[in-house]
């Protein structure tokens, strides 16, 4: 009888195909799990203190996993403590845990990213196509139970999973390490994917984002002001949504266009009172807003039963970090780190960077993201690879 052989590399894969599934925990699937973001910070933790010990080692740290710290985890670090200081000091919070749970935000941040680092560091763009694989069995077992009646057809919308995808349509459709026709296999899945999930944001994002790379191609020669017209753009449009929000104006144009709100304008008026739209407003930690939302009082006022995010991640921020960090945050996103990419790896393609963080914006205006950790694996990742890939 003839044995199996496994090669140590196949291994590595299969096992980053079992720490992707546990990652995405996709909604509805078989395999969802209420552990899964524990799992991936334990393995996180773990992946830290060896890679830690391997740069101590050689006495050098690579050069993409200091730049994609420094694009990242630096900058999250950054504004939570910032938030968290001024959560105790000034709005001297009574809840201790907007302060540790944004600390534990900011720690998930590092173990996922560490996670990404690692999966690009041993299998290149493999490890994207492991991510997608993983994600395609977990959502077919979504799709044979809503066939098989198990599920309603409402759960084909999988939160996050389908965002996720997004960033996957994005990068296979935009990228240049790939063949016309691996291109077309790809994205027909992430297509289909999109397609059955029904998420309109995603769209909208995939649109924008397709835009704007397009936009930098069309014009290649006036790239650095399209870049400073777009980023002043997506400030001035944050803002603008904000103060939209606050005074309650939003809600009125999404009643005169006739647009269903799905219960988020409830969630988002609710802590209408918790911020101020000025330069000198500190913030109270990025958890407080999921705090408050898990509270009898809170469910009571807002007339729901589960346990929700207020589905805005400019909102979220905003609150959590205040306006001077919540500035940075986003500077450092959308500018800051182009420059950090260029300077380290000059054949990069950043415009394909950018579309990525477009499409991030657009989500994190309706939804709830920025700390999601499936959303997150896809984004760094991509990121990753966009450093090391020749324009």
């Amino acid at each position: 009888m003839n044995k199996i052989v496994i090669s140590q590399k196949n291994a590595w894969k299969i096992l980053f195909f079992l720490c992707a599934i546990v990652a995405l925990n996709v909604p509805g699937s078989i395999f969802y799990n209420d552990y899964s973001e524990k799992l991936v910070v334990l393995l996180g933790m773990i992946e830290i203190a060896i890679t830690g010990l391997i740069c101590v080692k050689s006495n050098k740290v690579n050069s993409l996993l200091a730049t994609g710290v420094a694009e990242f985890v630096t900058p999250f670090f950054a504004v939570t403590v910032i938030s968290c200081v001024s959560a105790a000091v000034i709005h001297q919070t009574s809840n201790v845990s907007d302060i540790t749970q944004s600390f534990i935000r900011a720690i998930q941040i590092a173990a996922v990213f560490i996670i990404a680092y690692n999966a690009v560091k041993k299998f290149e763009k493999v490890s994207l196509d492991i991510l997608l694989a993983a994600g395609c069995v977990s959502y077919a077992t979504v799709v044979l139970c809503v066939i098989s009646g198990k599920l309603d057809v409402s759960r084909l919308e999988s939160h996050g999973f389908i965002e996720a995808t997004g960033l996957l349509f994005i990068y296979y459709c935009l990228s240049r390490s790939y063949s016309l026709r691996q291109k077309l296999a790809r994205c027909l899945l992430c297509a289909t994917i999109l397609l059955l999930g029904g998420k309109r944001v995603a769209w909208i994002g995939i649109a924008w984002s397709l835009f704007v790379y397009f936009l930098f191609f069309k014009i290649k020669e006036r790239k650095d002001r399209i870049i400073k017209i777009t980023m002043i753009s997506y400030f001035a449009v944050a803002f603008i949504y904000l103060i939209l929000i606050k005074n309650g104006y939003f809600s009125l144009i999404l009643a005169r266009l006739g647009v269903a709100d799905n219960m988020r304008l409830s969630f988002w008026n609710f802590f209408r009172d918790s911020y101020e739209l000025s330069p000198f407003y500190l913030g109270r930690g990025i958890q407080y807003t999921d705090n408050r939302m898990i509270l009898s009082s809170t469910k009571g006022a807002l007339r729901i039963t589960n346990n929700v995010g207020i589905h805005n991640d400019i909102l979220r921020t905003y609150i959590g970090w205040g306006f001077i960090p919540f500035l940075y945050y986003y500077y450092n996103l959308f500018v800051l780190n182009l420059k950090k990419i260029k300077r380290k790896f000059n054949n990069a393609n950043i415009w394909l960077y950018f579309a990525i963080v477009s499409y991030c914006f657009v989500n994190y205006m309706v939804d709830y993201m920025i700390t999601y950790i499936p959303f997150n694996i896809c984004l760094f990742i991509i990121c990753l690879l966009i450093n090391i890939e020749e324009q």
